[in-house]
């Protein structure tokens, strides 16, 4: 398929485009206002579909949002007008077709392109959006959660001049898969609504983000409970960016060494330890906690003590090639594993709460 999408350098354009560039199956054309608009004559009769995302959003001088959104629409659509071949044309609106400049434009746009196909072989899809947020948004300019990710990651104030109202908002990757279903599919001219769409007032998501940027590395994971909560982390960290690397702290005796690695908030943590050449760790039980090990590296025992009925259990695990051996402890038996090969033995655990040293759950118990 050869595409072309309009405003590269834009918010949705940069999102869609790594998609497209990946997938071998498109020849992909870019525009933007710097290209000139004889280019951009070109690129429409060269290539089978359009995704026009340019579009003036915000400027300081009246009318000119309207004026450079309405010239661009003109010249595309006088160019689709003459074309005796079948295209489809995919165009991002709005879904607040308001008084705005920008909601005029957009309006202007609709009725403009809705019309095409009375003329030409264009099919049109106007894709009505909600303010959209994720990777590449810019602070001040695409959303305000663009603005109050950047001024939460840089200590800056997050200033809510109004609570009440719900901002009604999509994530852009959401936006990406709806265009590449318009790209791969057939279509004919429509309106396109689009979903999922979140709500979120100002003051909650105000507090999501000073939650998100007190978190220190030491810190669980905020619990992110569902499908909105883990965009808009996503977008906050795509803001902090790139980190320095964390040492973890270990625990280091003559069984082996321990370190926390990760720990998530209601969801429990994960750790490393290694076991010396003959040597046992572990030896007890608990009451709650539920745990399940990975044996990265080497050969162990894990033994279980049943202390109500006296039985034991003895399981041997051991790293293969292209695979990891794993079991898991019952809350209530007591357990032990032990270093059987030659070397170092590895594993990784999970367990399904994060070690509370004033509560630990955690109950010794000699194992003979």
């Amino acid at each position: 398929m050869k595409i072309l999408v309009t405003g590269r350098n834009g918010f949705l354009a940069r999102n869609l485009l790594l998609r497209l560039n990946a997938d071998d199956r498109f020849a992909v054309d870019t525009w933007s206002a710097a290209d000139g608009i004889s280019k951009l004559r070109k690129s429409i009769k060269s290539n089978e579909i359009i995704v026009h995302l340019a579009s003036a959003i915000r400027s300081e001088i009246p009318n000119l949002i309207n004026e450079q959104n309405e010239w661009l629409i003109d010249q595309i659509r006088d160019e689709l007008a003459k074309s005796k071949e079948e295209k489809k044309l995919i165009f991002s609106s709005t879904a607040k077709l308001d008084n705005t400049e920008y909601g005029l434009s957009k309006k202007y746009a609709e009725k403009k392109f809705t019309n095409l196909g009375k003329v030409s072989k264009v099919s049109c899809v106007s894709v009505r959006l909600p303010s959209i947020f994720g990777k590449f948004s810019r602070p001040n300019h695409n959303s305000v959660v663009a603005t109050f990710c950047y001024n939460a990651v840089n200590g800056r104030e997050l200033v809510v001049h109004n609570a009440a109202p719900k901002l009604k908002l999509i994530y852009v990757d959401d936006v990406v898969e709806i265009l590449l279903g318009l790209i791969k599919n057939p279509i004919e001219s429509s309106i396109h609504e689009v979903a999922p769409i979140y709500s979120i007032n100002l003051s909650d998501l105000k507090q999501k983000l000073i939650t998100y940027s007190k978190l220190s590395k030491s810190d669980p994971l905020p619990h992110l409970g569902n499908e909105f909560e883990k965009r808009l982390f996503s977008t906050f960290k795509w803001f902090q960016g790139i980190d320095k690397p964390k040492i973890c702290q270990t625990h280091v005796d003559k069984r082996g060494l321990f370190a926390e690695l990760i720990k998530f908030e209601g969801s429990g943590q994960l750790s490393y330890f290694t076991i010396e050449e003959g040597k046992q760790r572990g030896g007890h039980f608990h009451n709650t906690k539920r745990e399940r090990f990975f044996v990265l590296e080497g050969r162990v025992k894990f033994i279980f003590d049943e202390i109500r009925s006296g039985k034991r259990y003895e399981v041997e695990c051991a790293a293969q090639d292209g695979s990891l051996a794993s079991i898991d402890t019952i809350p209530g038996v007591v357990h032990a594993i032990e270093n059987l090969g030659e070397g170092q033995a590895k594993l990784v655990v999970w367990a399904n709460e994060v070690f509370d040293l004033k509560n630990p759950d955690t109950y010794m118990v000699e194992i003979k």
